[in-house]
């Protein structure tokens, strides 16, 4: 397994290790597609570049850097969304030019299998996954189950202190298009699996579990290995953006010459919350 040099820490976002985003860049008229964003446990890449005294901010869900002086100086903080699917943020590169970014996570699809609570065998059954997108600048959550289009019913109602999931699907409000049956799955983090309960529109009740395809995984992980091209200056302290005094960022390898306050200033745009679909409230 490749080890990749520690540029900062991660540790209190685990949902956001080892994933995968695609990346999307205001060009002053439209979102157009940019480089990959990559986060590991110890360090983060944008593009090809390295970034350096990465940290996790708990209270905002965001992730910061600051590193270099003068006209070499990049910074950047990033709003993620509660599911950690989707970031919006703002970051400023070489020559402090400044650019808005949004991204997401691919879609996370799952093979499942089902058996009832009396039978030992598991039969293999639908696929389940779900992701986020834009319209515009709204961003949506959508889920499915095999072929089926199950959002308007779906939603993720808590996450426990090991960052596991609950999504339950219940039943449709119109009769008349069915929709009788219902679910209640816990997904681990990374979401690699998940277990639960299904009950069919007869009032079934199945145990339910999931792996993520093969292809889903590929899509969502970030692979160390894919970046140790770009991997270099290692540092021999991790320190958060906010954690340099002045003399810090004067003598400090990789050391701005900005503290974390700049990140305030760049970062005005903060990400729309999802909202649960069955109850408009955010979910």
């Amino acid at each position: 397994m490749t080890a990749l040099a520690m540029s900062g820490s991660l540790e209190g976002a685990v949902p956001l290790h080892n994933t995968l985003f695609s990346v999307e860049e205001w060009d002053g008229e439209k979102w157009a597609p940019s480089e990959e964003l990559a986060l590991f446990p110890n360090t983060a890449f944008l593009g090809s570049e390295k970034l350096y005294h990465v940290h996790f901010h708990a209270p905002t869900n965001s992730v910061t850097y600051s590193f270099d002086k003068g006209a070499e100086h990049q910074s950047g903080r990033l709003f993620f969304t509660e599911d950690h699917l989707t970031f919006t943020g703002t970051i400023t590169t070489l020559n402090n030019k400044r650019k808005m970014l949004r991204g997401n996570a691919a879609k996370t699809t799952y093979d499942t299998q089902r058996k009832k609570k009396s039978e030992t065998a598991w039969s293999n059954w639908k696929t389940f996954g779900f992701e986020t997108y834009w319209v515009g600048t709204t961003l949506k959550p959508k889920y499915h189950l095999g072929d089926e289009d199950i959002t308007s019913r779906t939603a993720m109602i808590g996450r426990d202190k090991q960052w596991r999931t609950t999504i339950e699907m219940g039943k449709s409000t119109n009769p008349i298009l069915g929709g009788r049956d219902t679910f209640s799955v816990v997904i681990e983090m990374p979401p690699k699996s998940f277990a639960g309960t299904y009950t069919d529109e007869s009032g079934t009740i199945y145990e339910w579990k999931g792996a993520q395809q093969p292809a889903s995984v590929a899509l969502t992980t970030a692979n160390a290995a894919a970046f140790a091209r770009f991997d270099k200056q290692p540092l021999r302290n991790s320190i958060g953006p906010s954690g340099f005094s002045a003399e810090l960022r004067a003598a400090y390898e990789r050391g701005p010459d900005l503290s974390v306050t700049d990140l305030a200033n760049v970062s005005c745009w903060v990400v729309q919350t999802v909202k649960d679909p069955k109850t408009d409230r955010p979910g």
